[in-house]
């Protein structure tokens, strides 16, 4: 038998892997031939079919000693204003409220870049040996924190991704859940079994959730997750640790909600649901007047020198209201002049001023006066990433 017509290389496809064009015909003996092609299409499969199983250690650098902190272009700090808080305190003549009110300004919580800076490197001791020579992708979702935490921290990770890939962007506000054009989450292409995901807070975890549904939806627990967020609320927390296939990775500060610091009377007083915003109603409330968005289970008074947090997790507009503030004639005279009211009745008006005659009960009559006065004991604060929102100073 001619040997050669053992196996005849041109009655292979061409995309075959022992085509003629993929695998020359080795030469010598019949055996020896048979092995070198056998072992050239194993060479074949390893490099195009089993790819995505049989693959080298991702690479472990050095993290550079002269790296600058992780937040050294964040000089600017924006602590509330103590001062102008007691001034907001001290117009709520209703003793109960008065007090309620004190207890929110003694519990807000101030989050700095410093805290920030801490956190993230305590987060990196804890993350780096998990994912040293490991293959694994980052979900990101477009102009929001997780991206600008991930841009921040990436210089210290010991071992680089292998992929990035886009998550759906679900932003939320009162009443509505928005998803950003462009960005639907495409998880088809991630072969990655381990997955990270950074954000710098997390106040009631619905963002977060978001995308990790989006995970598990594809997946179905076959991935490690790991959620890297220095600062969460207890709510958070608890429903993470929950889940076998998440690890998560944080620090031990807490942003403490609503519902851990304030009791349930005391919450419904901070609503003032029962109460009436208007000057001339019995029912009237300087509360009411607040406007106070309250949702005990997902906000808290806790904010960043990065983000002033929406209605969601911040019960807007506390730091930022406007109240109606009542003056005697002799304060209104101080401040705006003698006679100021009757020599210019339309300027005064104008600048938001009005006058009030009370009628005691001896039949006496005193003039107050009173205007809208804003308490801005919380600054406004350029967000270093995303959107601008009505407010905020123009973005760093």
């Amino acid at each position: 038998m001619n040997q050669t017509s053992l196996v005849n290389f041109e009655s292979f496809p061409s995309s075959s892997p022992i085509s003629s064009t993929a695998i020359q015909p080795p030469t010598g003996g019949c055996l020896a031939r048979i092995k070198a092609l056998f072992s050239r299409a194993i060479e074949w499969l390893k490099e195009h079919v089993f790819c995505c199983w049989v693959r080298k250690p991702a690479p472990i650098r050095t993290i550079r000693p002269d790296l600058p902190t992780i937040c050294s272009q964040y000089q600017q700090s924006y602590p509330f204003n103590r001062s102008i808080a007691d001034q907001w305190v001290s117009c709520f003549k209703d003793p109960e409220e008065r007090r309620v009110c004190q207890k929110a300004v003694d519990h807000l919580q101030h989050i700095t870049f410093t805290m920030l800076e801490k956190g993230l490197e305590e987060c990196l001791n804890q993350l780096n040996p998990l994912i040293s020579g490991k293959r694994y992708a980052v979900g990101l979702a477009y102009e929001k924190s997780n991206e600008w935490i991930y841009n921040l921290v990436k210089d210290r990770l010991v071992t680089l991704p292998h992929r990035e890939f886009p998550l759906t962007n679900m932003g939320s506000s009162i009443g509505m859940v928005y998803i950003q054009a462009g960005q639907n989450t495409d998880l088809s292409q991630v072969k990655e079994k381990i997955i990270v995901l950074f954000d710098d807070c997390s106040y009631s975890g619905n963002q977060l959730w978001g995308f990790l549904n989006q995970i598990n939806d594809h997946f179905r627990e076959k991935v490690r997750v790991y959620v890297v967020i220095p600062f969460m609320t207890e709510k958070v927390y608890t429903s993470l640790t929950k889940e076998k296939w998440i690890t998560c990775i944080t620090t031990l500060t807490r942003i403490k909600s609503l519902k851990e610091t304030f009791t349930e009377n005391e919450l419904n007083l901070l609503k003032a649901d029962n109460k009436s915003a208007s000057l001339w109603d019995p029912n009237y409330s300087l509360l009411a007047e607040c406007r106070l968005n309250i949702f005990p289970r997902t906000q808290s008074f806790c904010y960043t020198d990065w983000r002033y947090p929406d209605g969601t997790s911040f019960p807007n507009p506390f730091g930022r209201g406007r109240l109606t503030k009542e003056f005697t004639k002799e304060e209104y005279e101080q401040e705006r002049g003698v006679g100021a009211y009757k020599a210019d009745f339309q300027k005064e008006l104008k600048a938001g001023w009005e006058q009030i005659i009370y009628r005691h009960p001896d039949g006496n009559e005193e003039i107050r006066y009173r205007r809208g006065v804003d308490y801005h004991f919380i600054s406004p604060i350029p967000r270093p990433y995303g959107y601008r929102r009505i407010g905020e100073l123009p973005t760093t």
